[in-house]
């Protein structure tokens, strides 16, 4: 309570002296034991949702902004890591260190950072500021072949979404038993020990979708926040694209639609099929944390990009985020920016992927007939509940056309027809060609094409499903289909699917 009786806009600076030494969350403490003694001494904190409380005094709420400052007195020996800038480093004459980071741009408390340890710290530089990376000394050789691409991330991300990298470093350290992948703390991100990848590791997976994911965090989640907790998705939605964005960059399409086709099975599962993405009425913070903030909200943002085209979904991405930079944004923030930048409604389209739970379960149904030339698609919906609406493209390869025939619906009822002419019984029929669209397709059409699907569909998300497709069949002429798959695709997720 105040000591005085204050009039509206008076200004108040208020000190709180505090002491905590056993906090119940937000800040960890590790070292040797009888059971582990090779445990090495480390401090990490870990703030979000709302842990950072528990060790030091603030308005834990993603919609409260402060700069922040931290000055902390550690063992000779060991590194201490924080936000922002590092001011001082000065040794005390009792032989401890004392750091005093700074952090002057605004953040919310869950992202106030402190890390102390014993690190190998390797240092590099981007456009003038420091990139760190902090490892156990028994992993510093794996250093570079894990983190070697980061300066290239902060290349392609600050020209992808036209805002520089807006913070005065980025340092990433990886620690002991933390109990997420990473946390996108500003400038300083906290990494579990499974991103450290060596020379065998490599071979079998990559550390970028982890560090991607985090440094994505540095423009959607820090620069740019949730006004609270129900609009989650954009934090951890547009992390999770920005995952599928640097693979499509550095790994190429196949890559990356391989990575959208694991995440659309995810985004149709757990609470993405009870939950909107937006939910108001979350039982706590923590739960926000599912299906539907990740991978489902990453698809929205796939599907958006498709609906307006990549001019406008990145120029509207660069307005949104310097609109809304070092303040706090709500889903409805993000729908205005981009109705103003194309001029007209996407209120549906909200409204179906962040207002509703779920997913259209789709029957798409083709059938040629030679008399009249026309092939008839029929497309329904089979969910339960009111029809989704999206734009639907099927295209037939037409013997004789360098171009296919092109059918573009835009699906508003539970079940639709459509007839197509063509000018002779198609060799390829594809649905959904480019894969944007978060939905279980179920296709009703002739061996034929699914065999032609299989061999020749240009997409790797096609093959998959036409793998799935000859998996239940107990034919030995299918099962033969999927040996020759396992032998000859060229893309290795085709093969495993196949093997499988």
């Amino acid at each position: 309570r105040l000591p005085v009786e204050a009039p509206r806009g008076q200004a108040w600076t208020i000190d709180i002296d505090y002491r905590i030494t056993n906090p119940i969350s937000g800040l960890h403490f590790f070292g040797p034991s009888k059971s582990a003694p090779q445990q090495p001494s480390m401090v990490w904190s870990h703030g979000e949702p709302i842990s950072n409380r528990y060790w030091f005094p603030s308005l834990d709420h993603p919609n409260e902004r402060q700069s922040s400052e931290m000055i902390a007195t550690v063992p000779a020996g060991f590194e201490c890591l924080s936000n922002g800038a590092l001011l001082s480093r000065r040794k005390l004459d009792d032989g401890r260190v004392r750091f005093h980071w700074k952090q002057d741009k605004s953040h919310v408390s869950y992202l106030v950072t402190l890390v102390v340890g014993k690190f190998t710290v390797t240092r590099e530089e981007w456009r003038g500021r420091p990139v760190l990376y902090y490892v156990s000394p028994e992993r510093a050789a794996d250093t570079a072949r894990t983190f070697g691409r980061t300066r290239e991330m902060l290349d392609f991300f600050s020209e992808r979404f036209g805002i520089e990298y807006p913070w005065e470093k980025y340092a990433q350290v990886v620690v002991e038993q933390f109990t997420a992948g990473g946390m996108e703390n500003t400038s300083a991100t906290t990494l579990y020990r499974g991103v450290m990848h060596d020379e065998r590791a490599m071979l079998d997976s990559t550390p970028d979708r982890l560090i991607a994911h985090e440094l994505g965090h540095q423009w959607w989640g820090d620069l740019v926040t949730c006004r609270n907790w129900s609009h989650l998705w954009l934090n951890e939605g547009f992390a999770t694209y920005c995952e599928v964005l640097w693979y499509e960059h550095k790994l190429g399409r196949d890559e990356a639609d391989y990575l959208l086709y694991s995440k659309s099975r995810a985004g149709r599962s757990g609470g993405a099929l009870t939950r909107p993405i937006v939910d108001r009425r979350y039982p706590a913070p923590r739960s926000m944390f599912d299906s539907r903030a990740y991978p489902k909200a990453g698809w929205v943002l796939h599907m958006l990009r498709h609906r307006v085209g990549d001019d406008a979904f990145f120029r509207a991405l660069k307005r949104y985020g310097t609109v809304y930079a070092y303040q706090v944004a709500e889903t409805g923030d993000l729908r205005r920016t981009f109705e103003r930048l194309l001029g007209h409604s996407l209120e549906r389209f909200f409204f179906d992927w962040t207002e509703r739970s779920a997913h259209p379960v789709l029957t798409v149904s083709s059938r040629y007939d030679a008399d009249s030339k026309q092939v008839r698609v029929e497309v329904t919906q089979d969910q339960d509940g009111e029809p989704f609406a999206f734009p639907l493209t099927v295209t037939f390869a037409v013997p004789g056309r360098t171009e296919p025939v092109r059918l573009d619906l835009t699906v508003t009822e539970k079940r639709q027809v459509a007839f197509v002419p063509v000018a002779s019984r198609p060799t390829l029929v594809r649905v959904d060609p480019e894969h944007t669209l978060l939905a279980e397709v179920k296709e009703k059409k002739s061996r034929g094409w699914w065999v032609a699907q299989l061999k020749n569909a240009p997409r790797v998300p096609e093959r998959l499903r036409a793998v799935a497709h000859f998996a239940t069949s107990r034919s030995e002429a299918d099962r033969k289909l999927l040996f020759e798959t396992l032998a000859g695709d060229a893309f290795y997720g085709v093969r495993v699917a196949a093997a499988g």
